[in-house]
């Protein structure tokens, strides 16, 4: 059952680790952005949304560290998660799906960016 403590909690840490993220603060901001998908989770469910934008806020984080196949996975993560909670049209999706092939790229995989 969604809460508006969930909604709270979940928006507080998502939105501390994003800022935390522009700031180059690392460190901190991976601990806010692993306890929103937590609270996203345990909050609203394995398959709601919260927890593919989560996934996808993660993706950025490791991207942002150069840690690219751990973004890799976690887009991926995610995309299979806003498939299955929201229209796989939605445009969350697509910019996920641009975000993994961003990184493809910046991987040096131009083949595997193409497929996104």
């Amino acid at each position: 059952p969604i809460s508006n403590n969930s909604t709270k909690k979940w928006r507080l840490f998502s939105d501390k680790g994003r800022e935390l993220c522009r700031e180059q603060r690392f460190d901190e901001a991976r601990h806010f952005l692993w306890s929103a998908l937590d609270e996203a989770r345990e909050g609203f469910g394995p398959t709601d949304s919260h927890v593919g934008t989560s996934l996808s806020n993660l993706g950025n984080f490791y991207r942002m560290r150069n840690e690219l196949p751990e973004a890799i996975v976690l887009y991926k993560e995610s995309i299979a998660n806003l498939d299955k909670s929201m229209d796989s049209d939605h445009p969350a999706s697509g910019i996920v799906l641009t975000d993994l092939g961003k990184t493809y790229l910046k991987a040096g995989d131009a083949v595997e960016a193409q497929k996104y």
